[in-house]
């Protein structure tokens, strides 16, 4: 559990402050339709069941990297969807990360591939 323990608070830990708050921002991402894409692909059985992982880390790729560039951390992971959280006053950073994930998304061209049945969108 501790990689999704963000460096600033493992940092404060070790200085022995075991509580405190900070200002910062949330982001939810969650992938329109997973769920019909995912049915698409269990009629192909095994094949299918390696296509869902596939699809999500492909996905997921992106967003995450561009969160941690960003200075965000990826706090929980369920299902297709994400969360995420930027230590800041300002959204500048978490703005920034939502264009890097919409550029990422949109490079994948789901929606060209008609066996997932839907078009990323971020």
């Amino acid at each position: 559990m501790l990689r999704y323990v963000p460096d600033f608070i493992c940092h404060r830990f070790a200085q022995g402050k075991l509580q405190g708050s900070f200002k910062g921002f949330v982001l939810l991402l969650d992938i329109v339709d997973f769920t019909g894409m995912v049915e698409k692909l269990q009629g192909d059985g095994q094949d299918g069941a390696d296509g869902v992982g596939k699809l999500l880390n492909a996905i997921m790729r992106g967003p995450i990297a561009a969160i941690y560039r960003q200075g965000g951390f990826v706090n929980l992971f369920v299902g297709d969807a994400i969360s995420a959280i930027f230590e800041a006053e300002a959204s500048s950073n978490v703005q920034t990360a939502l264009t890097d994930i919409r550029r990422a998304v949109d490079s994948l061209n789901i929606g060209g591939r008609a066996e997932w049945g839907q078009t990323a969108r971020a």
